[in-house]
Parts: C-alpha cells; sequence; structure tokens
C-alpha cells in the first residue's frame, strides 16, 4: 500500500478492521467489523480517493430504503468515515477534501422506552417461537446478557455453574466472570441433550440443525421472530426487552442495585438509573425511620406483660397490612414476578403493558 495510485477502498477498509478499537484499546466489536464488511461490499475496489458528498447521501438514502433506523445509519456512516480518515491520518493516501462530512441523523423518532412483558406475555411469545430462538429468549430472561453475547455464547464460557465472558466480547469492555440461575443451568443442559442426539458437539450453544450458530450478519429478532410477536399478541418486542425485563424483576424481587450491575455487566451505576425508580417501594417502608424514637421501651417504661403482649400483637398486625400494600404496588407498578417466590404472581398483563 505504499503507492497511493490505484489503492481501493477494501485494502484500506481490510487494515483497518484489524486496528483495535481507539476508545477501548481492544479488537473491534462485531457490530464495528460488520459496519465496516458492509461498507466494503458496498464500496468494493473502489479507488479510496474517489469519495465526496454526494457517496455519502446515497449511502444514507439506500439504507433509509432498506428500512434502517437512524441510529444504526449513524453508526454506518460513522465507521464509512472512519475507514476514510484512517487512510488519510495514518496511511497518507488521502487528502482532507477526499474525506466527505456527514451529520448524524436526528433518533428521536427511533428512541424507544425498553418494554417489560408481563409473565403472560412472556409465556405467549416462548410458546410461539421457533424452538433455537426461544431457548435463546430464555437464557436472556435467566441471565439478563445481550443477543450478541446470547447468539455468540460458546460452551467453554458456561463452565462449573458460572458465564465467564471475557472483556473484548463485553459491551461494556469488562470480563463478566458471575454465576448462573438455576433456570439458566437447566437451559444449557437441554441445549447439549439436543446437540447430543443430533450426533454434534460444537464450540457454541446455540445452533441450529446443521450445528451452526446463527452469524453475526443473522438478526435473531428477524422476520420469524416478528411474526410470532404478531401470533402471540405481543406487539412489537426486541431482544433488549428482555434484558429490561430481568432487570426489572430483579429489582422488585430486592437485589441490590450495585449486585445487579455487577450481574448484568454494566459499566456504571448510571446506567441503572432507570431501574432505580422500581424500588421506591422499598424506600417508603424506611423513610420515616430517621424521625422517630426507638420503639423498644418496653424496658424503661415497665411495662406489664400484658401491655406487652397486646403490642407485640399489634405490631404483627401492622407488618401483615404493610406486607399487603407492598405487594399492591408490585401490581401497580407493572405486575411483574419476580424470578423467585419472594413476591406473589399479583400481575396482569394490561398492567405490565402499561408499565412498559
Amino acid at each position: 500500500m505504499s503507492n497511493r495510485d490505484n489503492v481501493a477502498f477494501r485494502e484500506v477498509a481490510e487494515r483497518y478492521i484489524k486496528q483495535p478499537s481507539k476508545r477501548l484499546g481492544r479488537p473491534k466489536s462485531p457490530a464495528a467489523k460488520k459496519a465496516i464488511e458492509d461498507a466494503i461490499n458496498r464500496y468494493g475496489d473502489r479507488p479510496i480517493d474517489s469519495f465526496g458528498v454526494c457517496d455519502v447521501t446515497d449511502y444514507v438514502e439506500d439504507l433509509q430504503e432498506l428500512g434502517f433506523k437512524s441510529a444504526t445509519i449513524n453508526s454506518r456512516l460513522r465507521y464509512f468515515i472512519a475507514v476514510l480518515n484512517y487512510a488519510k491520518n495514518k496511511r497518507g493516501l488521502i487528502e482532507a477534501q477526499h474525506v466527505p462530512a456527514f451529520e448524524n441523523r436526528n433518533t428521536n423518532e427511533d428512541a424507544r422506552e425498553p418494554r417489560v412483558l408481563g409473565e403472560k406475555e412472556v409465556h405467549r411469545l416462548l410458546f410461539t417461537l421457533p424452538k433455537l430462538q426461544s431457548s435463546m429468549a430464555r437464557f436472556a430472561l435467566a441471565t439478563g446478557l445481550r443477543v450478541s453475547n446470547v447468539r455468540d455464547l460458546m460452551w467453554s464460557e458456561v463452565q462449573d455453574g458460572m458465564i465467564n465472558i471475557k472483556a473484548s466480547k463485553m459491551k461494556a469492555g469488562k470480563q463478566l466472570f458471575v454465576p448462573m440461575s438455576e433456570e439458566a443451568m437447566k437451559i444449557l443442559q437441554e441445549q447439549r441433550d439436543i446437540q447430543s442426539k443430533r450426533g454434534q458437539a460444537p464450540e457454541y450453544v446455540f445452533t441450529k440443525r446443521n450445528g451452526k450458530p446463527m452469524g453475526s450478519r443473522t438478526s435473531v429478532t428477524n422476520g420469524v421472530w416478528q411474526r410470532a410477536c404478531e401470533r402471540a399478541e405481543v406487539g412489537s418486542v426486541r431482544f433488549h426487552d428482555l434484558r429490561h425485563t430481568w432487570a426489572t424483576r430483579h429489582v422488585l424481587s430486592g437485589t441490590p442495585l450495585p449486585l445487579l450491575q455487577k450481574l448484568g455487566g454494566w459499566n456504571s451505576m448510571a446506567m441503572l438509573e432507570k431501574y432505580s425508580h422500581r424500588s421506591s417501594m422499598d424506600m417508603k417502608n424506611f423513610v420515616n425511620n430517621g424521625m422517630s424514637a426507638p420503639r423498644n421501651t418496653y424496658i424503661q417504661n415497665e411495662r406489664s406483660d400484658d401491655g406487652i403482649e397486646q403490642d407485640v400483637l399489634k405490631e404483627a398486625q401492622a407488618t401483615s397490612v404493610a406486607q399487603k400494600r407492598a405487594s399492591k404496588m408490585v401490581v401497580e407498578l407493572g405486575g411483574i414476578e419476580p424470578p423467585t417466590s419472594t413476591l406473589p404472581v399479583l400481575g396482569s398483563e394490561s398492567s405490565a403493558t402499561q408499565a412498559a
């Protein structure tokens, strides 16, 4: 590539894709590689110094026609421009005028709050999905893993009851090393049995009939997924909604947010702020504690045994009422059944949909 003449976009892009991430210093993520590969497929052997503003406009309009959202279009164009900047700044192949400007598209129209699926919605969706995608969805609900981590999960990453995914495969750039739930281990055993019956021993956990995983260029929430959502009458469900449902269940069951951060592999507590309102009912139980004196005054007041017994009974009744109120608040907050038996199944499907 020392000769500046006739250098193809493909040559530069294939070199750039091997460079570590500038921000995290790790290999390019699957999403980044996919965006660059798409640009390679589009421009191939076109000379690296032949691009202009019209190329950016055409690329955007073509992606729009294919139905891509603004956030995805922004990502694709950023990596396309990044290849050109690499050619300019690191390889000295082109001048600044050969790097067209691109202004990010407004993503407000793409914005949608993650949904919290009700228990009946979850059951209907899992029932209507094909076996492979249903198993992947169940595993996401049992672990909170993102779609890429579920799709690309390898048997070497799930051993001895632990999930151990290296930092380069995690969005936050940190290793995920957490224990698995009983449901997650049950799903893994099911996958082992399926692959064993097929006479297969693949590296990946979730595989098709041919023993191969869904490729990184294949969307888990493809047309088959969308049609299953329609049959299940659950509306539009994104795979990330499963992670949001998992996290919400944890909060409603009392999992401390710092622990949830570790289980979910979030980079900071700020990422969990959207779940903090779910635990407001726990704070209400303690909000008045700073205003009242200690209640254990039996000895100081030298009360009779009968008086103490009456107070104990009253406290027991008050505790029962408080528990019922807390259960009622769970219904009002979304009717989500937690992953344990610590809370009763009180939610209705309609209330879960409203909360979402």
